[in-house]
């Protein structure tokens, strides 16, 4: 049984500054001993639901997850269930209206009528193949390539858009495309660009707004949370931010692996409505989006549904979230999230309630002035400086970052654990860095991972600060600057 849960109730409204968009944070359900296309149509069965349920409150788009249909398997399992979706940009296709005309598109037709039967775009992401070509690139054994792909049908349940993955994130199995896609659709409330979990971080994202003139950017998503500048809602917001255009993120709910938090944000004027919450319970987030040129809703009114039952395991209350000193989940819903080595980063603790501090890193210096209301002394912060580059896993990033946090020392290590929750409160800060890349995302993160409001804190491409007192205790705050020319090839 589903149980539904309300937040905040809908109003009618008959203004035309908006449209409505949802987006849906899962755990796709799987059963290993039942076939692998059972598990697809029982999760295609909840996508259908929350279809009906996203067009009952007026959402003209909805979008779903990064593997949002089946975790990660096998290249054998995935070429089993594994979509043909031609190029729609080459050819015309309704697969709800032409169910026959290809074979293994079984998965895709079901989407095509959601979207058609609800009169809603929609946005998914699930594996395809293309047959090889052997005289273009070199043709894996089993003859085809895999892709990780975003599908979008519009209100007929015509396939507008075809969007294969380009950075992969330890997705063994799956091909990486022979060159970067910049993949756009129409619809009757803006212009939209797609793109898939890591591929955010990189510079062809930028190239698809800077060069196609986008308005929005529907984002699948399985996000690994990583202290202290790489979390979801706070990278994407800071996106949001720094282009100025609305990012609707879907993102797979996994506590255990620090996949969590997803949202509508809706560019530097309006503030966000997103949901981060690692409690086990799929949700279905519905909120009110500003069309091109809008920097103010009349009427900003968004509602959350949640579904399952409630499982706490490692709750942000707590405070920790860190797997060196919780050791390993003890299930799915037991949350913890990833921590950055700031080892090559220049560090300086915090030791006054009031000062003007500079630390500098390879030739990037950044400068921080700060006033705290209420300085614990069982709380320590840094001003963290890194010019160089900055690793997750086995991907590397160019980097110039300048951010203050809330971390503490383990085992001798300073800064080297990230507690969630804070009590200490800014009255004044101000970051500022002489950064050479104009790309710089700014962030603002309060305890227990909430982000403050809009009008409390501004920023431009060099500077970050504080407008009014903060009214919760601080976790980060950051310049996130990203150097894509000088990324590792």
């Amino acid at each position: 049984m589903i149980l539904l849960w309300f937040c905040v109730l809908t109003v009618e409204a008959s203004n035309v500054d908006y449209y409505t968009a949802s987006v849906f944070e899962y755990m796709p359900i799987y059963d290993e001993k039942q076939p692998i296309l059972v598990n697809v149509y029982k999760n295609l069965f909840i996508y259908n639901e929350m279809t009906v349920l996203a067009a009952k409150n007026e959402a003209d788009i909805v979008v779903f997850p990064e593997y949002g249909l089946y975790p990660f398997l096998t290249r054998e399992i995935f070429g089993r269930i594994a979509q043909f979706v031609p190029d729609p940009t080459e050819e015309d296709w309704n697969p709800c209206t032409d169910p026959d005309r290809y074979e293994n598109a079984s998965i895709i037709t079901d989407l095509s009528c959601m979207a058609r039967k609800s009169n809603i775009f929609l946005v998914s992401n699930l594996i395809t193949f293309v047959t090889c070509n052997s005289s273009l690139r070199v043709c894996p054994p089993d003859g085809v390539f895999l892709y990780n792909t975003n599908v979008v049908f519009d209100r007929k349940g015509k396939l507008v858009a075809r969007y294969h993955k380009y950075h992969l994130y330890d997705e063994d199995g799956i091909d990486v495309p022979e060159k970067p896609e910049f993949v756009t659709f129409d619809t009757d409330f803006g212009k939209f660009g797609t793109v898939v979990c890591f591929d955010l971080l990189w510079k062809e994202v930028t190239e698809l707004i800077e060069r196609w003139n986008i308005d929005s950017m529907v984002y699948t998503s399985w996000w690994l949370d990583h202290f202290p500048n790489l979390f979801s809602t706070e990278t994407h917001y800071s996106w949001s931010l720094r282009f100025d255009i609305n990012l609707i993120v879907s993102n797979k709910h996994i506590p255990s692996g620090g996949a969590v938090g997803s949202g509508i944000y809706r560019g530097p004027f309006i503030s966000p409505h997103y949901v981060y919450n690692p409690n086990g319970k799929a949700k279905l987030s519905v909120s009110r989006v500003p069309r091109p040129g809008v920097k103010n809703l009349s009427d900003d009114n968004s509602i959350v549904f949640e579904f399952g039952t409630d499982h706490p395991g490692n709750n942000l209350s707590s405070g920790v979230c860190s797997e060196k000193i919780l050791g390993p989940p003890k299930s799915p819903y037991d949350y913890r999230c990833l921590e950055l080595n700031l080892s090559n980063f220049t560090l300086i603790r915090l030791k006054e309630t009031a000062e003007k501090i500079e630390a500098c890193n390879d030739g990037l210096c950044c400068t921080l002035s700060y006033k705290i209301a209420n300085y614990s002394l069982d709380e320590d912060y840094y001003l963290i400086v890194l010019n160089g580059s900055l690793h997750l896993t086995k991907y590397a990033l160019a980097a110039e970052i300048c951010g203050l946090v809330r971390c503490d020392t383990f085992k001798g290590e300073a800064c080297s654990v990230f507690p969630t929750k804070s009590f200490t409160i800014f009255e004044e800060l101000n970051l500022t860095a002489n950064f050479t890349t104009k790309y710089v995302y700014p962030s603002l993160m309060e305890s227990e991972i909430r982000l403050p409001n809009t009008s409390k804190w501004s920023f431009n491409n060099n500077s970050l600060f504080l407008t009014q007192p903060m009214d919760g205790a601080l976790l980060t705050a950051s310049l996130f600057g990203r150097a894509y020319n000088r990324d590792p090839i």
